[in-house]
């Protein structure tokens, strides 16, 4: 939905199943369910900010095989929830190449994000931070 010339707004629903999918009880059914919303401002014709939101549930581990630390300590399957928060700036730099730059914090309930301690030993946190930049070309 385009409400005004410089505002953009999307909303996305998604749900799906499959039978015999899950990871957690093999043989049963698994379903997943997930939603998304953006919201973009183009400041001038060549700058523009978004930010988007996302939440996607997969308790059957269909989609989304996460692994947390089960009674034993031991990595085991587990359903998941995960939500995410996306700050995002570009800039047309000529009429085809753009620069990008992006913020990204994925989160969730459970501790399912594997990282590597300066100790090198694994552990699982229940979040995650990603910055990209990028230079691209429209066409």
């Amino acid at each position: 939905v385009r409400p005004r010339d410089d505002l953009s707004l999307v909303l996305d629903f998604n749900w799906g199943s499959e039978s015999q999918a899950s990871q957690l009880n093999p043989g049963r059914h698994g379903e997943w369910i997930g939603i998304a919303g953006t919201v973009e401002y183009n400041i001038t014709d060549c700058i523009s900010v978004a930010t988007r939101g996302e939440w996607f549930q997969d308790m059957q581990g269909v989609r989304l095989p996460a692994v947390a630390p089960g009674p034993t300590g031991q990595p085991e399957p587990v359903g998941a929830t995960v939500w995410a928060i996306t700050l995002d700036a570009r800039a047309q730099l000529s009429e085809f190449i753009y620069l990008r730059g992006e913020y990204r914090y994925d989160g969730s309930p459970q501790a399912i994000f594997d990282a590597t301690t300066s100790f090198g030993a694994d552990s699982y946190w229940k979040g995650q931070n990603t910055f990209a930049l990028e230079l691209g070309y429209d066409f």
